[in-house]
C-alpha cells in the first residue's frame, strides 16, 4: 500500500491496490491506540519491520519506509498464517525493495518532480506580475460544473477578495445595469459561434469602471458549449482619456466658430 497527503493539507488518500480496486482514505481511526500503525510510522519517516494486528484483526508482518522527501509512505504486509519459515527471507529482501523502492522515490522527487514545480509555481508569479502591468485578467470556466476560475488580476478588476467563489450569476451581479442586456446578448451570440468581444462598464463599490472582454468558447462533438476561456481588461483610463480629448475637440471646434 502506497499512501500520501493530497495539496492543500488535504486528508491522507492510498493508491489503488491488489484487493481495492480504486483510491480510498486512509484509516487514521488507528492512530488513536498506542501502538501506532505501520503507515503512520512511514508517513512519519520511520522505516522498518514490524508485527501488528490490521484492520482485519489479523496477525500480520509489515515493513514499512518513507517515500523520500515525497511526504508519501509504502507498506508491504503478509498474513502470519500465510508466512512460512523460507518466506521471512523473502521478506526482508521484499523490505530491502521498499526501501530502494522509497530511495528511488526520494530521487525521482528531488531531481524531477520538485524542479518541476517551483518552475510552475515561479511562471505563475511571472503570469500574475505581466497581467498585474498590463491590466488585463484572465478566467476559464467548465461546463459539466459551472464554476468559473478567475485570475488574481481579474479579482483585483472586479473589486472582489481573491477566492471567492465564481460563477456566471455572480458575473453579472457585477455588470452595470444598464449594460447587462447587451453583454447577456454577446454572450447568446458566441453560443451560436459569433466571436465574444464586448466593452461594458461594472460596478466596483458603487463607482464605474470599463472593461474590455473577450473569450473563445469550446464545443464538443455534439456541438454542445464544454468551457471557455476569456480575457477582462480594464480600459477605464482609456475611455476616461477618449472623452477628455473628445470635449477637447468640442471647444476647439466652438472656439472656432465664436
Amino acid at each position: 500500500v502506497v499512501c500520501g497527503r493530497g495539496g492543500g493539507g488535504g486528508p491522507e488518500y492510498c493508491f489503488p491496490t491488489r484487493q481495492i480496486g480504486q483510491s480510498f482514505p486512509r484509516m487514521v481511526a488507528q492512530e488513536r491506540k498506542l501502538q501506532r500503525t505501520p503507515m503512520g510510522r512511514a508517513l512519519n519517516g520511520e522505516s522498518g519491520i514490524a508485527e501488528v494486528r490490521d484492520y482485519r484483526q489479523r496477525e500480520v508482518v509489515a515493513a514499512f519506509a518513507p517515500l523520500g522527501g515525497s511526504g508519501a509512505g509504502a507498506v508491504l504486509k503478509v498474513d502470519l498464517v500465510e508466512l512460512q519459515a523460507p518466506l521471512r527471507n523473502a521478506l526482508w529482501v521484499a523490505m530491502a525493495g521498499v526501501l530502494l523502492l522509497a530511495l528511488a522515490g526520494g530521487v525521482v522527487v528531488n531531481r524531477h518532480v520538485r524542479p518541476l514545480i517551483q518552475q510552475l509555481a515561479h511562471t505563475e508569479r511571472a503570469l500574475n506580475r505581466a497581467q498585474a502591468v498590463a491590466r488585463v485578467g484572465s478566467w476559464h470556466s467548465a461546463a459539466a460544473s459551472g464554476r468559473i476560475i478567475w485570475s488574481p488580476e481579474t479579482y483585483r478588476i472586479f473589486g472582489l477578495p481573491q477566492g471567492e467563489p465564481m460563477s456566471h450569476e455572480r458575473f453579472m451581479s457585477c455588470v452595470h445595469p444598464d449594460d447587462r442586456e447587451q453583454v447577456a446578448a454577446a454572450w447568446r451570440a458566441s453560443l451560436d459561434g459569433a466571436p465574444y468581444d464586448v466593452e461594458h462598464r461594472i460596478l466596483v463599490d458603487g463607482r464605474e469602471r470599463w472593461v474590455h472582454e473577450r473569450a473563445e468558447l469550446e464545443f464538443d462533438g455534439s456541438g454542445a458549449v464544454c468551457g471557455a476561456t476569456g480575457t477582462v481588461e480594464d480600459v477605464t483610463e482609456r475611455k476616461a482619456r477618449a472623452a477628455e480629448l473628445l470635449g477637447s475637440r468640442q471647444k476647439l471646434r466652438e472656439l472656432a466658430a465664436h
